[in-house]
């Protein structure tokens, strides 16, 4: 037995965005980052749950949480979502195959042996995926400081996730291959340590990947805040 590690999920329902697996500190930054006004459109979840609950009722629910627990981590359930029209159910098409290759996922080709003139059916499904919601970008305009041994170059962000950021302009080109990165936001000074993102045709990029950030509470803090 030993103090459990708990790690909650947050849900914006206002803009039907989820944050997962996050520590409890990082949980107390944004609580304290938030305006008051907008608590009330966030909800909270933690394994152990049922539902998900009222944000603003945080602090209360983690008094009562603290006890031991052997560590077990459990996906949370979907959160309320608004409803939604259902877009007209699509039909399925048929396909004329011709003797381009066909690609078909890797599970799906045991068992298929088409030829050309064949006739199959395709049928789409939507599949959603929960492994980028914790990637998903704020539109922030943050002051941006690359720092490469005695060289300092002044940027800003266009938009920033807890995985790397779009800067207002490219990225010099001879940096090394990991550099000190500042956000600076208010009186609040954000460090850590990045990579250029190369665009594929070679021409200058402006997006960088945050490799290190021994600030993460304090990025998510002021990516939610208003």
């Amino acid at each position: 037995m030993r103090t459990r590690e708990y790690y909650w999920s947050l849900y914006n329902t206002a803009e039907s965005n989820q944050l997962d697996n996050l520590r409890t500190d990082q949980v107390e930054a944004v609580y304290s980052a938030i305006p008051q006004r907008t608590l009330n459109e966030w909800l909270i979840w933690r394994d152990g749950f049922e539902v998900w609950k009222p944000f603003v009722d945080f602090p209360q629910l983690l008094i009562s949480l603290r006890k031991v627990e052997q560590q077990v981590h459990i996906l949370p359930p979907q959160p309320p979502r608004p409803v939604m029209k259902k877009a007209p159910k699509q039909s399925e098409e048929t396909i004329q195959t011709q003797s381009d290759v066909v690609n078909l996922r890797e599970d799906s080709q045991k068992g298929f042996d088409l030829a050309p003139g064949d006739n199959i059916k395709l049928s789409f499904e939507e599949i959603s995926s929960s492994e980028e919601r914790n990637n998903f970008r704020f539109n922030k305009d943050f002051d941006v400081r690359l720092i490469a041994g005695s060289q300092i170059y002044q940027n800003r962000t266009v938009n920033v996730s807890l995985k790397g950021m779009q800067l207002a302009h490219p990225v010099p080109a001879h940096l090394p291959s990991y550099f000190n990165v500042e956000i600076r936001h208010h009186d609040q000074m954000i460090q850590m340590v990045c990579s250029s993102v190369k665009n594929p045709d070679g021409t200058p990029t402006n997006r960088i990947k945050i490799e290190v950030n021994d600030f993460t509470p304090g990025l998510l803090a002021i990516l939610l805040a208003a």
